[in-house]
């Protein structure tokens, strides 16, 4: 049983598909006129052959059309040329259309009267036989005698007198109704040429049957008050048909209870496969491996060369360079010395003035300083004074703090503040004489009388403090280069060649004093190699002598103890002998575990891993947290990390 559609020539892929959905067959016929919408569309016709597979229902498409059978043999769909080739018997369609043939099963089947319901006189022979005749009235289509009953094989005629008669003769609800005969089939008396009317094909867009531009406008309105008549007595007849078929195919009411259970159902089925989703896809774990480990070592003696780029892993032999570098620091030490001074000195800090010139002015150690009072003071350390300044139109005059010692010993040195002048200036004029002076603010201390111990700067004290100072210099040194460099060079303490360091102190040697401050500047130059360099040559011995594989070995692998060191900075070359050591792990391949563990439990796993020789502890670590137990169904869910520290 299949049903048959005729379809306009304009007609849109989505009415098409709306027929298809209200159709109550799962054979569908399509017939369509030439140069239909449909069939000019690859996407159309896809879109129905998609349609129809969604709900499941085969469908053949007749048409006369040679391009549109190519597309519609392209997208699959099943193509005939006419529709007598289709076997079996028609269903006829409800709802927008009424099937043409109302005799056989279906009517049976739907208790149909067909010699009642006034539906044998549509399409019949009689039906247009009936129309009134004039003598006038033209032959609208040329008909060949020697043709006998022909059955109108071109569809789009038909599809043309549904429209024609809808938009011409009816009113809208009429036109609306007369919509279900598109499917009835017309047959002529071919004898008859004058009473009989063969539909001409499609002239205009509505598709209509007649050529009312060739009929005398008295036919026509005869002609219209026909139609109109016989219609009317169609449609009366046939409405309760209608009806009833449309309650026929009226949706069922579903009860309140119903729907409650039809939701939970829907409910119950949602929550059960999000349950079931989550558990397959959401789990993710990750499985942390501690292998065991094993170490290997070999001794190497390398040669480095400033005069390579790259290394020669074969001849081993590495790139080197030399870099210079440069410090100084200072630093206060304690005095140990002590003598027995029975003419002990005062001391004190005086301010020294320059009024005299915008020109600084520089003083040696121990220019003498007289007080007013008759006391020499002269300088510990040599000094500059600044020159005046003007800030605004007041000029002041540069000055600067210094440290004397009294020029004798004895308590009358221990003196009140007091202003000094400077005797050796005495010659260069009286203005530079009065103009650059010094004032104390505090009292002068330490003069003593015969028979008292002090400390003093010893020869010792400055030799010690030499060797301290050049020990930390050394060091900040290297911390200089590391810090310059960073972990990626190694530099051995044979390959440090340090210049010699000069020294200067605060005061000299035999002075009384509790401590005093040493100063070193020193340079170094720095032979250096990459330790990557290093590395790959100890691996690729190691790999040879031992014959394990490089992805054996573990992050910060290796362990380098150097020997001596053979440098010659002149030439830019250095001997290194070292020990070297590295951490070898077993022979995992992380993909073909995970492979194997996929889908097991945790007692499962456990005994797999026992299996493993290599591996020392394993650890898990679930997400969620909860969902624990077995290892995911799916590799982009695991993870297996390899803990090689």
């Amino acid at each position: 049983m299949h049903q048959t559609f005729y379809i306009d020539i304009d007609e849109e892929i989505t009415s098409i598909i709306e027929r298809l959905k209200k159709s109550k067959t799962r054979e569908i016929v399509i017939v369509v006129p030439k140069r239909a919408l449909l069939i000019q569309s690859i996407i159309n016709l896809k879109l129905l052959k998609k349609e129809s597979d969604k709900l499941k229902k085969e469908i053949i498409i007749v048409t006369q059309d040679k391009l549109g059978k190519l597309l519609v043999e392209k997208t699959g769909i099943i193509v005939e040329q006419k529709i007598e080739e289709i076997n079996g018997s028609e269903v006829a369609p409800t709802g927008e259309r009424l099937g043409a043939d109302f005799s056989g099963e279906y009517a049976k089947e739907k208790n149909i009267n067909v010699e009642k319901s006034g539906i044998e006189d549509l399409g019949s022979n009689e039906y247009f036989n009936s129309l009134p005749k004039k003598n006038k009235r033209p032959n609208l289509i040329k008909k060949k005698e020697e043709e006998g009953d022909e059955k109108i094989l071109n569809k789009e005629l038909v599809t043309a007198f549904d429209v024609g008669i809808s938009n011409k003769f009816f009113s809208k609800k009429t036109a609306q109704s007369l919509d279900m005969v598109r499917n009835v089939d017309f047959r002529q008396n071919s004898q008859k040429q004058d009473e009989g009317v063969v539909l001409p094909e499609k002239k205009t867009k509505n598709q209509e049957i007649f050529r009312k531009n060739e009929l005398k406008e008295e036919d026509r309105a005869e002609e219209n008050d026909f139609f109109n008549q016989k219609a009317d007595e169609f449609f009366s007849k046939n409405e309760r048909l209608k009806r009833k078929e449309d309650d026929d195919y009226q949706n069922v009411s579903v009860g309140g209870k119903a729907w409650k259970i039809f939701f939970w159902f829907c409910a119950v089925v949602i929550l059960a496969g999000g349950l079931t989703g989550g558990y397959l896809y959401l789990p993710k774990i990750s499985i942390t491996i501690s292998p065991k480990s094993e170490m290997k070592s070999v001794e190497m003696e390398l040669k480095g060369s400033t005069d390579l780029t790259d290394p020669d892993i074969a001849n081993l032999l590495i790139p080197v360079k030399i870099v210079d570098m440069e410090s100084d620091l200072t630093q206060t030490f304690d005095t140990t010395g002590v003598k027995s001074d029975s003419n002990k000195k005062a001391r004190g800090t005086i301010t020294i003035y320059n009024e005299f010139s915008a020109s600084a002015q520089p003083l040696v150690a121990t220019t003498r300083f007289l007080s007013e009072n008759g006391k020499i003071f002269r300088l510990e350390k040599s000094i500059i004074v600044p020159g005046t300044t003007q800030v605004g139109s007041e000029i002041k005059p540069g000055a600067i703090e210094a440290e004397v010692l009294a020029d004798e010993a004895g308590e009358s040195f221990n003196i009140e503040a007091i202003k000094f002048s400077i005797p050796g200036f005495k010659g260069s004029g009286n203005d530079k004489y009065n103009k650059i002076y010094a004032k104390s603010s505090k009292v002068m201390t330490g003069g003593g009388s015969a028979g008292e111990n002090v400390k003093s700067i010893s020869a010792s004290d400055i030799s010690n403090a030499k060797v301290k100072i050049s020990n930390e210099l050394m060091d900040g040194l290297k911390q200089k280069i590391k810090k310059d460099y960073g972990d990626d060079y190694i530099f051995l303490d044979e390959a440090i060649n340090f210049g010699e360091i000069v020294y200067s102190q605060s005061v000299p040697e035999g002075t009384s004093a509790n401590n005093f401050n040493l100063t070193a500047k020193g340079k170094a130059s720095v032979l250096i190699f990459k330790k990557s360099h290093l590395e790959n040559l100890a691996k690729n011995k190691i790999i040879s002598s031992t014959g394990v594989k490089a992805t054996q070995f573990s992050k910060d692998a290796f362990v380098f103890e150097f020997g001596k060191a053979d440098v010659d900075f002149t030439k830019g070359t250095i001997l290194i002998r070292v020990n070297v050591k590295a951490k070898i792990l077993p022979d995992f391949n992380i993909e073909v575990i995970k492979k194997d563990i996929l889908g097991k439990t945790e007692d499962e796993l456990k005994a797999y891993m026992s299996r493993n020789k290599g591996i020392n502890n394993i650890y898990l670590n679930y997400w969620p947290s909860f969902l624990t137990g077995k290892i995911p169904q799916y590799e982009s869910r695991v993870e297996i990390i390899l803990d090689n520290n």
